[in-house]
Formats: C-alpha cells, sequence, structure tokens
C-alpha cells in the first residue's frame, strides 16, 4: 500500500550539489524511502510512501491524500485540493466530486509527466509551461510546436487555457505510472 503526498519543492544542497527536492527531505522525510514524480519546472511533487506520515502530513503546504484512495471525493475535497493547485498555477479543473482519489492521484501523476515532457529538451528548455507559453490566460500557438513523442500538443486548441490543455493531453498517457513501488 502506497500513501500519496502533494509536496512542494526547494532547491537544496546535497552532497555538495544543488538540486531539486522535496522541501522536507531533511526533516519529515529523513531516512523515508520514498518516490517522486516532479511537476516539470513547477515547484511541486507527487510522492508515494509505503507507510503512513504524519509529521509530513501536518504540513500547511502539503497535500496529503487519504489513506483508502478509493473513497470519494466530496464537494469540500473539490475545493480543498482545486485550491491547493491553483495556488502553485497548476491544473485543477478535472477535479469532481464523487471521482475517486485514486483517480485524482493518477491524473496528477499524468499531468506531472506531462510537465515534464512539455519542459523538457523537447519543449520549453526547462522552463515553466505557465510561464513560457500563455497569451493572456489561453494556450498559445507555440504549445502545438511541442515535438511529438509519447505526447502529442498537435490538436491543442490555442483558444483554451493552458491548464485545460495540459489536462486532455495529459489523458493520453494511458499505461500504468509507477511510483514508490505502486502503479497507478
Amino acid at each position: 500500500m502506497s500513501y500519496y503526498f502533494l509536496v512542494p519543492t526547494t532547491q537544496q544542497s546535497q552532497n555538495g550539489q544543488t538540486v531539486t527536492a522535496p522541501e522536507y527531505l531533511s526533516t519529515d522525510l529523513a531516512g523515508v524511502n520514498f518516490g517522486s514524480i516532479p511537476f516539470g519546472a513547477e515547484p511541486l511533487a507527487l510522492l508515494a510512501l509505503t507507510a503512513p506520515n504524519s509529521a509530513l502530513a501536518a504540513e500547511t503546504d502539503v497535500y496529503a491524500f487519504p489513506a483508502d484512495t478509493t473513497t470519494l471525493l466530496q464537494a469540500s475535497d473539490v475545493t480543498t485540493l482545486g485550491a491547493y493547485l491553483s495556488n502553485l498555477n497548476l491544473p485543477s479543473s478535472f477535479l469532481v466530486a464523487g471521482m475517486t482519489f485514486q483517480s485524482v492521484v493518477r491524473q496528477s501523476a499524468q499531468i506531472a509527466l506531462t510537465l515534464q515532457y512539455a519542459e523538457g529538451p523537447a519543449g520549453t528548455n526547462g522552463a515553466s509551461v505557465f510561464d513560457q507559453l500563455v497569451v493572456g490566460n489561453t494556450a498559445s500557438a507555440s504549445l502545438q510546436t511541442i515535438p511529438t513523442g509519447v505526447f502529442s500538443f498537435a490538436d491543442v486548441d490555442a483558444a483554451d487555457s493552458v491548464a485545460d490543455s495540459i489536462v486532455a493531453v495529459s489523458q493520453q498517457f494511458t499505461q500504468p505510472i509507477y511510483v514508490g513501488g505502486g502503479s497507478l
């Protein structure tokens, strides 16, 4: 069983190198084995732990998913998680009361992988999609120029928001996603 968290990332010094890592790496996560999927250049990672971590869950800037991810989202969960993601400029339009938290964790992982792809060498060269590919509040035509590979941005409607475009493209990834010893 895995326990899932959304955790901010920061620049940290590890073994003499500056790396981007989960914010609580040297405190709440010290000595803890975990899997992580960063949200590209965005300051967030999805973490999977093999045991509960009450200290991490208590951090005010961490979102802790319920241990039972078959639990259905209530309207209050949509509001809380939607606000958390929106504060980080990340998509939240996919959240719907009645979906399982497992679906939310998987969609979050898909979004993270899409952002990694879009912000990688083939896309914005490591810069945030939200900073580089926005015209007003909509996706720019340059989002459509990201080379096709694992994901295709060819059918992105430039009139859609960048967030909605990322959600739509992320759903192209239908293979299992493995993180922290479990699959989504």
